[in-house]
């Protein structure tokens, strides 16, 4: 679809231009090919049955990861690609071999506590976005931290990082409006880059 965009652009012919969704416009979202969001979701939750076999878990934390499981039925059921991994070591493996190709990922969204061993895992995954990412770079993906409660200390790391943004970790409409949001790094232009056209 961008390029038909970019070749009609380039040749003049405004009309078909301006019949043509735009890149940013959400209906473009859940069609094949390069328009659909594709978000990496890393949450145990998300591994089938919520925390199986971990009694430590509570009833409030099993309805929270109730209501992202529901979060990422949800955006599947609209076509968004998302990817569910369950481990600081998936996520990190799976980051680098996206960096290394022509495939991005647009959304990364990370549990903090994904399990007793990986307390702040979330923070961790955050730490390769940033170091395979380490400016604000088009091809960077938003990342979401889902978080049970405030915490100074994992909100100023969050802020400290590009294109970053913490969420409640129940909140299921929040979690959706901000990945939907977010826009596909192929519709991102680079930052300094200029445009001119001769007539």
């Amino acid at each position: 679809m961008w390029v038909d965009r970019a070749l009609l652009f380039c040749n003049g012919q405004w009309s078909e231009v301006s019949r043509m969704p735009r890149l940013t416009d959400k209906q473009g979202i859940g069609e094949s090919g390069h328009d659909r969001l594709s978000v990496m979701w890393v949450d145990r939750a998300l591994q089938g049955n919520v925390f199986p076999g971990d009694c430590t878990v509570r009833g409030g934390q099993r309805q929270a990861g109730a209501a992202r499981r529901k979060a990422a039925d949800h955006l599947e059921g609209r076509g968004v690609h998302l990817m569910r991994l369950a481990s600081v070591r998936q996520a990190s493996q799976w980051l680098h071999d996206i960096r290394q190709t022509s495939h991005p990922v647009d959304v990364v969204v990370s549990e903090l506590h994904l399990s007793r061993h990986e307390d702040c895992g979330g923070l961790e995954i955050l730490q390769v976005v940033d170091s395979l990412w380490p400016d604000d770079q088009p091809s960077r993906p938003f990342f979401f931290l889902l978080t049970p409660k405030w915490d100074r200390g994992v909100v100023e790391a969050v802020a400290r990082s590009a294109r970053s943004q913490h969420l409640r970790h129940d909140d299921a409409d929040a979690i959706i409006q901000a990945i939907r949001s977010a826009p596909c790094t192929a519709a991102l232009l680079p930052r300094g880059g200029s445009c001119s056209i001769e007539a």
